[in-house]
């Protein structure tokens, strides 16, 4: 699943590369009522497992994330892999993640642990890096990385998950689900990554964030 608004610079790349690793995977693309030809970029690809679900309007990560949840859910798929649309995560790590998964799993691909790498600098990565390590000692999840979209979830797991409870928005709502990840008794494994960052377009996330 991957959450889209005005991406539609780095989308059409993005599956092309994700279509390198994962040919047959169903592609669910949540685009917030993006202005910038994102429908007609993905109509061109005339690939038969893409959908996308168009909201009305710009209603952020957190809710693409957890209808992307519901999506799975639904639609009775095993696994669930998420993912930004802005080339951060490079497609080339998908198969190293999807290798993790199993029953009863939450994988994340991560930044700080051994072997990843982030192309953050100055006040971005400080705020990133310390992030991560106040949010992992303070929740006790033996994790480096907590914070990133990459990651891949048992969907009979996400069947568990206290909805009524998820109430956080954006990377919050992220931390907030390896959190009921953790205390629904999910083996927590990372795999390394190297987070790019952007090259076309601008970042969607709002400075408090």
């Amino acid at each position: 699943s991957i959450a889209t608004y005005e991406e539609s610079e780095n989308l059409g790349k993005l599956i092309k590369e994700i279509r390198l690793y994962a040919k047959e995977t169903k592609i669910l693309i949540i685009n917030d009522f993006s202005n910038d030809n994102t429908v007609e970029t993905v109509n061109k690809l005339k690939d038969k497992n893409i959908e996308i679900i168009e909201r009305p309007k710009k209603l952020g990560l957190g809710t693409a994330h957890l209808l992307s949840i519901f999506y799975a859910i639904k639609n009775e798929y095993d696994f669930l892999l998420t993912m930004d649309a802005d080339l951060s995560h490079e497609p080339k790590n998908i198969p190293q993640l999807f290798a993790l998964a199993k029953r009863k799993s939450f994988v994340i691909g991560s930044r700080y642990c051994l072997g990843g790498k982030c192309d953050y600098s100055g006040l971005r990565k400080v705020v990133s890096t310390l992030g991560n390590l106040v949010a992992t000692k303070l929740l006790k999840i033996k994790l480096k990385e907590i914070t990133t979209y990459f990651r891949v979830y048992d969907v009979e797991l996400l069947k568990k998950l206290p909805f009524n409870e998820l109430k956080a928005s954006g990377y919050s709502l992220g931390v907030k689900i390896v959190w009921f990840m953790k205390i629904m008794g999910a083996e927590l494994l990372e795999t390394p990554i190297h987070f790019r960052d952007r090259n076309k377009g601008k970042s969607k996330i709002p400075k408090m964030q």
